[in-house]
């Protein structure tokens, strides 16, 4: 009689039991399958149904590194958006046309500039009559948007809710202020930093600018913190963001920079053009970084928004019932 070929490296013992539990992995485990959609993170074929340890089939990057890059582990931590389009439409209009709004606010500046070094002519005095009326109505649009800030979700504090308003009201002696720059001031003057001295009372509306805009960015900050936090690639630093308070440090600069206008005045004739002409750089670096740091607000708005509409899956979306395990059921 024969015998059985004897197994020289038994993992079972004579009950059956697997007498290395460390050897082998759960077959438990190793059953999962994806019972959500999840798109690879590489070539996003939708590895529904393949298996947490199997690769993609498309290009081979493993189930386990999309798991890793598309799935939010605190994604059950997060209350539900009210209204979801509503917020995302929020967020990208404050964003857009807040940049879009800084845009045209240095588009007088950029003609005086063309007009003294490209054109080499005299600088036409006044500020044509649309500057002022698309910049407000952006700022409008903005302010708008900023409503979205207001009370998102259930988890939003009272307080933070009331902060929100405070800043969605702010727009209010924002675009007025504006308004009263380029479109009454501005029309009837000579081009201020380069032909004439700005007058006291445009530097004084551009300081209610300045608060204006500090208001808001500190009333609205505590939500979009909030909302931040729902974007994966924000939240874990995968993308670089824009935040809030380099906003407000560069409205600071800015802010600086018209003190030291309304300084010169009263200072000595031997200093005058010395803290004027500083106060035009502070001025002009401050505009440059709010701008640029609006720019990067829009990036991070949309990012935002995707989230808030089409919100990172958690392992319960794509292992279902089983993401517990089967200790934890």
């Amino acid at each position: 009689m024969t015998e059985a070929p004897r197994d020289d490296n038994p993992t079972t013992n004579a009950d059956g039991q697997d007498e290395h539990p460390g050897f082998a992995p759960d077959p438990t485990r190793i059953g999962l399958s994806l019972s959500g959609a999840l798109p690879c993170y590489v070539c996003s074929y939708n590895l529904q149904g393949l298996s947490v340890t199997a690769s993609c089939p498309e290009c081979g990057a493993a189930v386990r590194a999309t798991i890793l890059y598309r799935v939010d582990p605190d994604a059950e931590a997060f209350q539900p958006v009210f209204t979801p389009r509503l917020t995302a439409i929020g967020l990208v209009l404050w964003a857009s046309c807040g940049f879009l709004a800084a845009c045209i606010a240095w588009s007088p500046r950029v003609i005086d500039l063309v007009e003294r070094f490209v054109v080499q002519r005299a600088i036409t005095p006044g500020t044509p009559l649309w500057i002022p009326r698309l910049l407000v109505a952006l700022t409008a649009l903005s302010g708008l948007g900023a409503l979205a800030f207001i009370r998102p979700s259930k988890a939003v504090p009272k307080l933070a809710s009331a902060l929100a308003v405070v800043g969605a009201l702010a727009y209010v002696p924002l675009a007025w202020a504006l308004w009263r720059i380029h479109a009454v001031i501005d029309a009837g003057m000579a081009s201020p930093y380069f032909v004439a001295a700005p007058r006291a009372d445009r530097t004084a509306l551009r300081m209610v600018v300045g608060g204006a805009l500090l208001v808001i960015i500190l009333a609205l900050r505590p939500n979009a913190r909030r909302l931040v936090q729902r974007s994966l690639a924000l939240r874990k630093g995968r993308v670089d963001r824009q935040t809030l308070l380099g906003l407000a440090v560069a409205v600071a600069i800015v802010l600086a920079g018209d003190a030291m206008w309304l300084l010169a005045g009263s200072c000595p004739p031997s200093l005058r053009d010395v803290v004027a002409d500083l106060g035009t750089i502070l001025i002009a670096v401050g505009s440059l970084l709010f701008t640029i740091g609006a720019a990067s607000a829009v990036m991070d708005g949309w990012r935002i928004a995707r989230s808030v509409v089409l919100p990172a899956p958690s392992m319960k979306d794509i292992l279902g019932s089983r993401a517990r395990g089967p200790d934890n059921d």
